[in-house]
């Protein structure tokens, strides 16, 4: 099932993107995101995913994401799903499991569908789907959560609470990622900063190419390109002009004298923009 869906979507993807190019050109932000939640690669993912084999069903979701962003594919997943404010696919589906099994054992009794799942979860570790259940509720931190626990809660606020947990797991995730990944660091700092993201909002796809690569750390600066010639950090010193540091995201945007030009064109255009 995660093979089938991951290349209906794939068709759709290809699909949607040819035609929206020869009817409006260009997609801007809001449009693109609808029409990724139109890709329906989760559809029935409740009985069939859980949490687990959804690599193929997420590289098409990104695929998407790079070819409306501008960027490789080499271009790091966290930065991807920050920058467009996407819940990742493990997390979603997980969700919806949960949110699947408290919706069947909530029927009256004598359904078929709730007398099935009784008969699955006395069956224990046998049955696959009630394995990816307990390690969706493990993830969630509602080990041992039964339905009389959960009987004063609404299914609205059900899903309300499973899908701030979902947010905020995401987040510590990408965090860990941050920390763990160099080339993280910007975003690692606009996450620390409560920094929304915005790359998603740039009608201009040469302008957000350019903010998501400084964001997720696949720029033509030397603090890349030297890790890939393997030279130490203190090396990869800029080319643009003669004061030794470091051509890092910093010093590209703020000290680098070659670019006085461009940084005056860049003051004057934030001061329409913030005060202070």
């Amino acid at each position: 099932m995660v093979k089938e869906r991951a290349k209906a979507g794939a068709r759709a993807l290809s699909d949607w993107l040819r035609r929206c190019r020869a009817s409006v050109g260009e997609v801007r932000g809001e449009t693109f995101r609808r029409l990724l939640e139109m890709l329906v690669l989760l559809y029935g993912v409740e009985v069939w995913g859980c949490g687990r084999q959804l690599g193929p069903v997420e590289n098409v979701q990104m695929r998407a994401v790079r070819i409306f962003m501008g960027v490789g594919r080499l271009h790091p997943l966290a930065s991807l799903q920050f920058e467009m404010n996407v819940l990742p696919v493990k997390w979603e589906a997980m969700k919806r499991g949960i949110e699947f099994w408290v919706h069947v054992m909530r029927l009256g009794e004598g359904r078929l569908l709730k007398e099935v799942m009784r008969e699955a979860m006395k069956l224990g570790s046998r049955v696959k789907w009630v394995r990816d259940l307990r390690m969706g509720l493990d993830a969630f931190g509602w080990q041992g959560v039964d339905m009389q626990a959960l009987s004063g809660l609404s299914m609205n606020e059900v899903k309300h609470i499973l899908k701030c947990m979902a947010w905020r797991r995401a987040r510590e995730g990408w965090r860990e990622e941050t920390r763990a990944r160099p080339k993280l660091e910007v975003m690692g700092r606009l996450m620390d900063c409560e920094c929304k993201a915005r790359c998603v909002e740039n009608d201009c796809k040469r302008q957000r190419r350019m903010l998501m690569k400084l964001s997720g750390g696949t720029t033509e600066l030397r603090i890349e390109t030297g890790r890939w010639c393997g030279l130490r950090r203190d090396e990869r010193n800029c080319t643009m002009c003669d004061s030794g540091e470091v051509e890092d995201v910093d010093h590209f945007l703020l000290h680098c004298t070659g670019l006085v030009e461009e940084r005056k064109e860049m003051d004057r255009l934030m001061k329409e923009t913030v005060d202070g």
